[in-house]
Parts: structure tokens; C-alpha cells; sequence
């Protein structure tokens, strides 16, 4: 990733509204300066998912002391638990079942960032974004012809009203939304 730590790519992102970005911006103004790593947010996950240091480390390919430093620094970083340590296992505490939540949600939107970041590299400047309210036969009908006439155009096209609210229209070249009175406040052209 072409970012050097989490909080820099949430900063970036504008993700000002994502708990994550919350987080470590609290942190990093009130605790210094924070050093995480994406491939500790990675890491942190893997251990979550399987309740095991030991475990985790195999299937990532690093050290089991490796992995163990890299959750230990950013358990400190974050100046919280995220584990608690039951035996040989380690198990998710109140805390890292929210941070985890929210890391899984981050790193999502970083992959679904650098997927459109590579086609929108492949393609040039040839890049539609579409916000989709209501997506009808009629609409995928004539993305698929408009391909079709135009090969070099890519849509990325998102269908989550919750993120289209949120990012608000200027986010997108274009949305569609159904003629219905529930939708009367939008202003727009009819199809």
C-alpha cells in the first residue's frame, strides 16, 4: 500500500466519519506520534480470526515472536487490549471486538480503493462513477451498451444507499434514483 501507516491513509481517505480514522486520530493527538502499520492491521486481523498466535504466524508466513511484537506494539500504541490471553489461546475483549470491526471495514475500502485505483491506472482517465438507488434492467441495459459502443470506459458503480448518503452526490459523476415521492427532495433529469 502507498501509505505508511493507517492513520496517513485515513487522512488521506478523508475517512473522517469511519471509527477507525476516530481512533487513530485521538491516539496519535493525545498518545505522540503513531507508527502503525497496515500489516499490523492485517496481522491483528488474522490473530482475531484465529484465536491463536501460534497459528496465525503459519498461515502469514512470520515468526510467532514476530507476530506476538507486532500485536503487543499495537496493542501499546493504541494504549488499550485488544486480547485477553486465556491459556495458549487469546480471545477478542470488548475493545478489540470493536477495533476489529472497524479495521475490517478500513482495510475493505483500502482493497476497493487500490482495485479502482488499478483499472482507473489500465483505463486512463476513461472512469464513470455511478451511485445507484434504484438499479432496474433498464439501467444495467444501457451500462451494457454503452460498454459495449465504448470499451474503454469503466464504471465503478455502488448500489449501498448507506454509502451514497453518506458521500453525498458530489462523490459520483452520475446517480440514479427512482421517480417516486420518497425521492422528491433530489433534483435530477428523468430517463
Amino acid at each position: 500500500y502507498p501509505f505508511k501507516d493507517a492513520y496517513t491513509f485515513a487522512k488521506a481517505s478523508q475517512l473522517h466519519c469511519n471509527p477507525l480514522y476516530k481512533m487513530l486520530y485521538f491516539s496519535k493527538k493525545f498518545f505522540g506520534c503513531m507508527a502503525m502499520e497496515l500489516s499490523q492491521l492485517k496481522y491483528f486481523v488474522r490473530v482475531a480470526e484465529l484465536e491463536s498466535i501460534s497459528a496465525a504466524a503459519e498461515s502469514l508466513h512470520i515468526s510467532q515472536p514476530a507476530l506476538s511484537k507486532s500485536i503487543s506494539k499495537l496493542e501499546s500504541e493504541l494504549n488499550i487490549a485488544l486480547f485477553d490471553r486465556v491459556g495458549k489461546y487469546i480471545v477478542l475483549n470488548e475493545p478489540g471486538r470493536y477495533f476489529l470491526s472497524c479495521v475490517k471495514r478500513s482495510l475493505y475500502g483500502i482493497d476497493e480503493a487500490r482495485t479502482m485505483l488499478e483499472k482507473y491506472a489500465q483505463q486512463g482517465r476513461n472512469l464513470i462513477s455511478l451511485g445507484l438507488f434504484a438499479s432496474s434492467s433498464m439501467v444495467l441495459d444501457c451500462i451494457d451498451q454503452y460498454t459495449e459502443q465504448f470499451p474503454q470506459i469503466v464504471f465503478d458503480i455502488n448500489c449501498n444507499i448507506g454509502d451514497l448518503i453518506a458521500n453525498g452526490f458530489n462523490a459520483f459523476d452520475m446517480v440514479v434514483f427512482p421517480d417516486s415521492p420518497e425521492y422528491a427532495t433530489y433534483k435530477g433529469i428523468p430517463l
